[in-house]
């Protein structure tokens, strides 16, 4: 799984009184990327997202789940969040959904399974198994390369976790098209 590293840094220009950038600022909307509570990731994961980028493509022929795919950037302290969504195809998909440890009580405790995966950067990465052949993945970066590794902010991504292995299925059934969303939106000014 493609982890996407984006610390967007300023270059400083050359002129005597260099005009300070623009500082970024949290989004203020209830939901980001059509499903995730920003309150869940303000008070449980001290979140504060400053950008996202989501994709959703319609459940099809080929692809009967559909596919959602997430990635939050916070305003403070470089985290990212990114979460996917879709089916069990691939052998690296495979790979994922055995990999890690299984956790002996999944989330809510639906049917399923939910796996805990360490990266080698020290963060984690949740992975939440459906009974039909779909998941759920779930990882939160430092922009430094650490990440939650254990303990209580492991804790606070399974409450993140909990509140979209219903939510996001759900959202991708109602999308009659693909759907690709930024916000904030680029410019298209040069």
């Amino acid at each position: 799984m493609a982890i996407f590293l984006a610390a967007g840094l300023s270059a400083c220009s050359g002129a005597s009184n260099p005009t300070p950038s623009a500082s970024p600022s949290p989004l203020t909307e209830e939901t980001l990327c059509g499903v995730v509570s920003s309150q869940i990731l303000r008070d449980d994961l001290g979140f504060q997202a400053e950008s996202y980028s989501h994709r959703v493509d319609a459940p099809s022929e080929s692809n009967s789940t559909g596919y959602f795919k997430c990635l939050m950037r916070s305003a403070t302290d470089l985290r990212l969040i990114g979460i996917n969504y879709g089916s069990i195809k691939t052998e690296d998909d495979k790979r994922l959904a055995t990999d890690g440890t299984a956790v002996p009580t999944p989330p809510g405790n639906r049917e399923g399974v939910l796996r805990v995966r360490d990266n080698f950067d020290g963060g984690s990465t949740l992975i939440w198994i459906y009974p039909d052949n779909r998941m759920i993945t779930i990882w939160l970066q430092y922009g430094d390369g650490t990440g939650p590794g254990g303990g209580a902010e492991r804790e606070d991504l399974t409450t993140l976790l909990d509140s979209l292995i219903e939510a996001i299925p759900a959202y991708v059934q109602t999308i009659d098209r693909s759907l690709h969303t930024r916000v904030p939106a680029r410019s298209t000014d040069g």
